[in-house]
């Protein structure tokens, strides 16, 4: 399982950054990711839009992508559109393991 966390806000001008991360860990084999939204102040279209074309690519490789510690505001967005019902949402602290790669987006 591979695990990014995201800092900041999520936008037009970010997101890439973020898709790259992605792309990158997806390209490197991983097929489970957790996606640490717990520093993401605010995400707009153009995020989610990575997050679900991320979902997609994963999804095809029958992996996951989770969503790890949303903030209500940012957990809020995802209800409206439906998409805590399409990635797992998970609370608990993730345990490091030797089988985990660390990434990070500061956004």
């Amino acid at each position: 399982m591979a695990i990014v966390a995201v800092q900041g806000e999520v936008d037009m001008s970010t997101a890439l950054e973020m898709d790259a991360e992605l792309a990158r860990l997806v390209d490197a084999g991983w097929a489970n990711i957790v996606v640490d939204l717990a520093g993401v102040s605010f995400i707009d279209s153009t995020g989610l839009r990575v997050l679900v074309m991320a979902h997609r690519r994963l999804s095809d490789l029958n992996g996951v992508l989770a969503l790890r510690r949303p903030r209500p505001r940012v957990l809020h967005l995802l209800q409206i559109v439906n998409l805590d019902h399409v990635f797992p949402i998970v609370e608990s602290p993730i345990v490091p393991s030797e089988h985990q790669e660390p990434g990070a987006f500061d956004g």
